[in-house]
C-alpha cells in the first residue's frame, strides 16, 4: 500500500510515524542502489524510525530544530519532526510567519507526530485517548490505495482527539465487521486520524506505535500506516 500523498502537502502525526505512513516506498534489500528520500529528521537520534532510515535510503538529513531543517531542507522535500516524549508529551509546533511562508513557497512536506493543540495552524482536539476495541476506517480509497471502509488495527495507540472529521481519509471508530465496516460509522463517535486540511494543507495522521522498525519492514501487510 502506498498512499497517494500529494507534492507540497503537509502532515501532522498524531501518535507515530512508519515509513509507508509518510507515502515511502519500503527499501529492497536486494537493491544494490538505496531510493533517495530527500527527508529530514528533527528527534533523538537513537530514534528506531530514523535509524532505519539511515540504514535503508539515501538523501536522509538530520538538524536539530524545525526552523533549521525549514531553512536548509531543499525544495519539495519532507520534514519528520518526531515524538521522542510519546506517550507522555505531546510535540510542540512552532514557526514563525516567515518559517510558515518558507514552508508554502518551498512545497515541504512536514510530518509531526502526536502534536499539541496549535490554534495558528488550525489544530483543535479534545485531548487524548487510547485506542482498544477501535479499528481505523480507510474513507478515501483511492488516496489510501485501499478498498473503501477497509479495516486497520492500532490497538493499544494513544491519539489526540479530533472530533472534526472534515475532508477525511482515515477514522478511528468502534465499527462492526473484520476486513471492513459493514456498517459505516452510522451511529458511532468517530475521531479523524487522517485528514486534509485548508491551514497549510496540513494532513493529520493517527497510528499505531507498536512494532518496530524492523518489524514493520519485515511485514507490510501488517504495517500499512501503523506503527508505536
Amino acid at each position: 500500500m502506498k498512499p497517494n500523498l500529494k507534492k507540497g502537502a503537509s502532515f501532522l502525526i498524531s501518535c507515530g510515524l512508519s515509513l509507508s505512513a509518510i507515502g515511502l516506498p519500503l527499501p529492497a534489500f536486494a537493491e544494490e542502489k538505496k531510493t533517495d528520500l530527500d527527508l529530514s529528521f528533527i528527534c533523538d537520534e537513537n530514534n528506531d524510525l530514523y535509524k532505519t532510515a539511515m540504514d535503508n535510503y539515501a538523501g536522509i538529513d538530520h538538524y536539530e530544530s524545525l526552523s533549521e531543517a525549514v531553512q536548509k531542507a531543499e525544495p519539495d522535500s519532507g520534514i519528520a519532526v518526531l515524538a521522542d516524549g510519546y506517550p507522555d508529551t505531546l510535540t510542540t509546533l512552532e514557526l514563525d510567519d516567515k518559517e510558515l511562508k518558507q514552508v508554502e513557497s518551498k512545497k515541504l512536506r512536514l510530518y509531526v507526530e502526536y502534536p499539541e493543540n496549535n490554534a495558528q495552524l488550525g489544530l483543535e482536539y479534545e485531548g487524548t485517548g487510547d485506542m482498544g476495541f477501535d479499528r481505523l476506517v480507510v474513507l478515501r480509497p483511492d488516496e489510501m490505495d485501499m478498498p473503501d471502509q477497509s479495516l486497520l488495527y492500532a490497538q493499544g495507540a494513544r491519539f489526540v482527539k479530533k472530533a472534526k472529521n472534515d475532508n477525511t481519509w482515515i477514522a478511528n471508530a468502534k465499527v462492526v465487521g473484520y476486513d471492513t465496516a459493514r456498517l459505516g460509522l452510522d451511529g458511532t463517535n468517530p475521531f479523524s486520524l487522517l485528514a486534509e486540511t485548508l491551514e497549510l494543507r496540513f494532513h493529520l495522521v493517527d497510528q499505531q506505535r507498536n512494532q518496530s522498525a524492523g518489524d514493520e519492514l519485515a511485514d507490510e501487510s501488517s504495517r500499512c500506516i501503523l506503527q508505536k
